[in-house]
Formats: structure tokens, sequence, C-alpha cells
């Protein structure tokens, strides 16, 4: 997706908005541009005291203590969430989709 800065840092806003952070790398590949141009729109936005920058990652401004608090929560227990993907990569083949969410159940029994 080849865009003029404009027109880049106007959809780097729409992603920011829907998903509440990018990663430079992630818009790099997206936009088809080098990571420099990605952080050069980056400062032009936060200049413009639109977004704020952190460790290679953007945010709203609005809402980058959501976002941040979210991503940091995301990050605990990585070892019980590996153990819990691999068990469960078990029951699935290649280019099977599920959904997993955060929402605590009622231990359910084994399915007969």
């Amino acid at each position: 997706m080849k865009l003029l800065a404009n027109q880049r840092k106007e959809h780097i806003l729409k992603l920011l908005t829907e998903d509440g952070s990018a990663k430079v790398a992630d818009l790099a590949k997206l936009f088809k541009v080098s990571e420099v141009t990605v952080r050069q729109d980056l400062e032009k936005l936060e200049s413009e005291g639109l977004i704020i920058r952190e460790h290679g990652e953007a945010f709203l401004k609005n809402v980058e203590e959501q976002v941040r608090s979210l991503t940091l929560m995301n990050r605990d227990n990585m070892d019980k969430k590996e153990l819990v993907r691999k068990k469960a990569a078990e029951y699935f083949d290649n280019g099977d989709v599920i959904i997993l969410d955060s929402g605590f159940g009622k231990a359910m029994p084994p399915a007969e």
C-alpha cells in the first residue's frame, strides 16, 4: 500500500483508533516503507499532540494508559500461556482457527 506521507499518517491514526497501538516494524511492512519513514511520520503525529511514541510502538494519546496497562497484562504468566498453547496445539490441525478470550468460566466436564 504505497501512500503519500499525509495519507500514511491518516491511516496510522485510523489503525491506532481501531487497535490502540501499533509497532513501527508492522507499520513499515503494511505501508511498504522503511522504519525510518514510519518513525518520521510518528514524530510528526507526536509533535501535533495526537500520539505518544514509546519503545518502537505508537499509542493514541487519549488511550495511552489503557493500552499500555492491557499490553502489560497480556505479558503476565507467559510461561503458563505457552504451556496452554502447546497443549491446545495437540488438538488442532495446521490451518485450523480457534478463538480464545480472557473470560472466566466454570469448569466443564470433558466431552464424551
